[in-house]
Parts: structure tokens; C-alpha cells; sequence
């Protein structure tokens, strides 16, 4: 996908590639969603899955933005730093104990991410940013996703991602 991304914005904006994910992936849950409907709207927790759906978006908008404007290998590699960020939200959000051997690697990688990013050099690229905030993003929403899964079903959480996202990116698309 990140790929095909990098390839079509040169032709594309960001909203416009990221409503055409959201159509495809509105097409592919379609079935499901229909079949468990109106039942797969019920929520326990509607400020959570508005929470996920615009960290959602942060995290699409800035990532996608990331990797049409910098190089492919660079944004990728920032990317990965969501792991470290899901690690420190999970001890915020979920309340999770984490061991020293789990910060070190945090510290480890965080400290490799800041090498890639180059902040303060001259091969400093403004979008590395862009791509951090992109991964710090998708971290939070992958915590938000355990914590709605003590609430709400599986397909209550993809209903809101599939069609509040779409919602909110057709008009700038």
C-alpha cells in the first residue's frame, strides 16, 4: 500500500488517495457491516471511536503526506516508530507495567528514529516530522482499539473507521 501511495501522489492529493483507500475498504466490509446492521453502530464508548477515527486520520494524512514528499526507505523507517509509541501510551492509557529491558529498547529505537530524522543537520527533511507525528498517531490508535475492545465488537470499531473517516476526507477530497 505505501508503495502504491508513493506512486499515485505524484498524480494525487493526500485526501483524495486516502478516499479511495476508504471506498475499497468500505467495499471490502460492506457484507459484514450490512449483515450485522444497525447492531454493529451500538457503542459503549462513541467518544473513543470519535477519538480513533480523528487519530485515524492524523495518522493516514500525515504518513501518506510523509512518503509522497520524502524518500520511500526513510519514511518507512520513521514509521516504525509507532511501537515505541504504542508502548508509552499503553502504559498511559491502559495503565500497563513495563520492565527496564522494555524502556531500554524504547530508548534504543527512539534513539535510531532521531538518527534517521537528523533534526538540526543540514539533511534534515521537515516531513520526518510529519511522518513522527504519523506514527505517534497510528500508536494511539492502535491502544484506543484495545481499550474500545472491552466495549465494543470488532465490527463496531471497523463500521467507524470505514465510514467516519470516509465521511470526513470526501469534501477536501
Amino acid at each position: 500500500m505505501v508503495l502504491l501511495v508513493k506512486i499515485v501522489g505524484e498524480r494525487l492529493n493526500v485526501t483524495q488517495i486516502l478516499i479511495v483507500r476508504q471506498i475499497v475498504m468500505m467495499l471490502i466490509v460492506l457484507p459484514k457491516v450490512l449483515n450485522h446492521f444497525p447492531g454493529c453502530l451500538k457503542t459503549g464508548r462513541l467518544d473513543l471511536q470519535i477519538t480513533r477515527v480523528v487519530f485515524a486520520l492524523i495518522a493516514m494524512l500525515c504518513g501518506f503526506y510523509a512518503v509522497i514528499n520524502m524518500p520511500l526507505a526513510d519514511a518507512i523507517a520513521i514509521g516504525f516508530a509507532k511501537s515505541f509509541f504504542v508502548t508509552i501510551f499503553a502504559i498511559w492509557i491502559l495503565k500497563e507495567v513495563v520492565g527496564i529491558r522494555r524502556w531500554m529498547a524504547v530508548a534504543i529505537g527512539f534513539v535510531g528514529v532521531l538518527v534517521m530524522m537528523r533534526p538540526g543537520l543540514d539533511g534534515y527533511d521537515p516531513n520526518s516530522l510529519l511522518a513522527l507525528v504519523g506514527a505517534a498517531a497510528a500508536g494511539l490508535v492502535m491502544v484506543i482499539i484495545r481499550k474500545l475492545s472491552y466495549t465494543d465488537k470488532p465490527i463496531t470499531t471497523l463500521s467507524y473507521q470505514a465510514f467516519l473517516v470516509a465521511v470526513c476526507v470526501a469534501l477536501p477530497a
